[in-house]
């Protein structure tokens, strides 16, 4: 993240998506140290039409996608 010209420190985590499974889960990579996932999976309505975004609270930080995928499945590593 930076904060104005400096930077504060770099955090790569990896954000899991299943509607219909009603999975989300977002983990710390490289190593998947830490995963939160949600705390009630029938909040999910796979009928609903969701927008994914960020939000960031401190306008002096940045979130920088670096890559985006969509996939058939997930892989087991989480």
């Amino acid at each position: 993240m930076q904060s104005g010209t400096k930077t504060t420190g770099k955090h790569s985590f990896e954000i899991r998506i299943h509607l219909n499974q009603k999975l989300l889960k977002v983990a710390c990579l490289p190593d998947y140290s830490s995963i939160a996932e949600l705390d009630n999976p029938n909040k999910i309505d796979p009928k609903v039409n969701y927008r994914f975004f960020f939000a960031i609270a401190d306008k002096g930080n940045m979130i920088r996608v670096h890559s985006f995928s969509v996939v058939d499945k997930f892989d087991g590593e989480m």
